[in-house]
């Protein structure tokens, strides 16, 4: 293994280490953060500041850490809420240990679907690594357009891994527990939503029509426009502004707020 990807694995294993025992490193670090401009992050938690007692639900937290926006905010706003991540072994190795301190962040098992149901995943078959679960979704083709367009060949090379011969064979499918908004709403008693925030590898939109919004409205919905086409992005967009939000474009992301 090279040098650069031995220090990468070791710089992210000490630090999820540090997060997950809650060290006082982290807590200071934490302390005197502050989000990069123009980012995400900075947008969230400007937009956070003005609430309080500031709730998340997350759908697709994978390991809670590498590009997630909320792993900070979440620490310094000491925001409450629900992460849902589908991957048994990302969930038990690696976001269940994240949290175990965060007695007001609870963590589900499971995707998020119209249904209480089990549903193929289609995942890189033959890597565990972040880079790999990272790609899973339940919409195929985004993974076979990773593929295609040599994003998986670039990630092998980088990190490593080794691959089948067949690129047939990259694609893997498991089955994961599905659970709908209304049972996640009601078995957590969630009174109200200030975050939706959605990573989901292409299926962010169907995630969001599937939201009963009806029982209530959250105030920011975030989301990877990035994976989307561009005519699937555009209808997500009509759909949230005829939902009541103003939509805009933050990097690879998109942000609709509750007007």
């Amino acid at each position: 293994m090279k040098l650069s990807n031995r220090f990468r694995k070791l710089k992210h294993d000490t630090i999820r280490s540090m997060y997950a025992s809650n060290s006082f490193l982290i807590q200071k670090y934490i302390e005197f953060w502050t989000p990069k401009a123009n980012s995400i992050e900075e947008f969230l938690w400007d937009t956070a500041d003005e609430m309080k007692d500031f709730f998340v639900l997350q759908i697709g937290a994978n390991d809670g850490y590498i590009n997630d926006p909320l792993v900070k905010l979440i620490r310094k706003g000491k925001w409450k809420g629900v992460l849902l991540e589908p991957q048994k072994l990302v969930f038990d190795q690696y976001l269940t240990p994240l949290y175990s301190h965060y007695k007001d962040i609870h963590l589900v098992n499971a995707a998020i679907g119209t249904k209480s149901e089990k549903r193929d995943l289609y995942t890189i078959s033959f890597s565990a690594e972040r880079w790999a679960t990272g790609l899973a979704t339940f919409v195929k083709e985004s993974l076979e357009a990773q593929i295609n367009e040599g994003y998986i060949d670039k990630c092998i090379k980088k990190y490593e891994s080794t691959a089948p011969s067949s690129k047939a064979d990259y694609i893997n499918t498991q089955q994961v527990n599905c659970i709908t908004f209304s049972e996640i709403i009601q078995q957590y008693q969630i009174q109200k939503i200030d975050l939706l925030q959605i990573d989901t590898e292409g299926f962010d939109f169907e995630v969001i029509k599937m939201f009963p919004f009806e029982l209530m409205k959250p105030k920011i919905i975030s989301f990877e426009s990035e994976r989307l086409s561009t005519t699937a992005f555009n209808e997500c967009k009509i759909f949230l502004i005829q939902k009541g939000y103003n939509v805009s474009d933050i990097g690879r992301d998109a942000v609709a707020v509750r007007l």
